[in-house]
């Protein structure tokens, strides 16, 4: 029995890191797969450890045991976040309204989106800056895609189109899943 959990747990893993998942993750500050030492650490020095990404007709990353999170265990895409955030009484407080191109104005690139548990920031480097490395050892990057509905509505002040959410992932041996962290087995268990 024990055998069977143990594979299970890995199989699981494997999975969730495979190509037809959400975004892979690690860490910003010299552990876990995406590690590497300060901030310039990560995918493409940039810091960010993790990134889902849609690709064709799915996004990368999907898969693993969330953790932190109130949301169904089933969903790691952006409904639960989009139905929350885009609610007339909480998006009025995140976003303005352009009735001329009827896209959602970003109010401010310093206040994050507080959901499930987790801060999201439009920009990396507000992120960066409010999520230290000690506190969320993975930084995460969600790409907007085609399958996010309202998010591709989102731009910023000077009016080009917002491409990703950023958040992290609080504790050790944890991975980005989507929009969402993950307990990272492999990490659990000593290969």
């Amino acid at each position: 029995m024990k055998l069977f959990i143990f594979l299970t747990l890995i199989c699981s893993d494997v999975i969730a890191r495979g190509g037809i998942g959400r975004g892979g993750g690690g860490a910003r500050a010299g552990f876990g797969r995406g590690g590497g030492f300060g901030r310039g650490a990560g995918i493409g020095g940039s810091g960010v450890s993790g990134r889902s990404v849609f690709a064709g007709t799915s996004r990368s990353g999907i898969g693993g045991w969330k953790t932190g999170s109130s949301s169904p265990a089933s969903s790691y895409g952006s409904s639960s976040f989009r139905s929350v955030v885009f609610a007339p009484s909480y998006s009025q407080s995140y976003f303005t309204h352009s009735s001329l191109t009827n896209a959602l104005i970003i109010s401010s690139l310093a206040r994050p989106i507080t959901y499930d548990n987790r801060q999201y920031y439009w920009s990396s480097s507000y992120a960066k800056e409010k999520l230290p490395p000690d506190q969320y050892p993975a930084l995460c990057e969600y790409q907007i895609g085609p399958d996010d509905g309202q998010l591709q509505n989102v731009i910023y002040a000077n009016g080009t189109s917002a491409r990703s959410l950023f958040f992290g992932c609080p504790g050790p041996n944890v991975d980005c899943c989507g929009m969402y962290c993950c307990h990272n087995t492999l990490e659990y268990v000593p290969v």
